[in-house]
């Protein structure tokens, strides 16, 4: 895949700033990243597509978190678990 090869398929799904230091990189690292956006599966944007029809498991969002105050409180729980898992 040369340059311009890339950049319409990067185009296509409004990605073609992933090339814009491409320049700036040696020979090598240039075709290594042509390499890398041939490889790509540009398809599975769709997937991820608010509304997207395929997207069986419910829309992407942050994950909730803990507070320390609950981490502290289950310390000990927390690290028995973490101890199993190691010895496992």
């Amino acid at each position: 895949m040369n340059y311009n090869e890339a950049l319409d398929k990067l185009r296509s799904v409004n990605q073609e700033h992933i090339l814009k230091y491409y320049d700036e990189l040696s020979e090598d690292k240039q075709k290594e990243l042509l390499e890398q956006i041939e490889d790509l599966d540009l398809s599975l944007l769709d997937l991820v597509k608010e509304g997207s029809k395929e997207l069986k498991k419910g829309k992407l969002e942050p994950l909730g978190a803990i507070t320390l105050e609950e981490i502290e409180n289950n310390k000990e729980e927390y690290e028995k678990i973490g101890l199993e898992a190691i010895k496992s």
